[in-house]
């Protein structure tokens, strides 16, 4: 379940990438708001990455870009689109 989910990925420092926006983005901003740890969730906007395999390599190319931006640090945010 989402819950479990988002707790392995705090509990491994894994960011999560997700297009499930309606479950996850309640769970992120509760974890926010309480000021608990979470290395970071980026949200996929459907409107920009429709699902499907066509949307597979923008993503990566965009996950690239962001990891390239900030080799060696953490990544500086707690929830965003991607």
């Amino acid at each position: 379940d989402d819950p479990t989910v988002l707790e392995r990925c705090v509990a491994d420092g894994r960011v999560l990438v997700t297009c499930n926006v309606r479950d996850f983005r309640p769970l992120v901003e509760a974890r926010l708001a309480a000021g608990e740890a979470l290395p970071g969730v980026l949200l996929l906007s459907p409107r920009t990455y429709p699902q499907g395999t066509r949307s597979f390599g923008a993503i990566i190319e965009r996950l690239a870009a962001i990891l390239d931006a900030h080799a060696g640090s953490a990544l500086p945010f707690g929830m965003e689109w991607l």
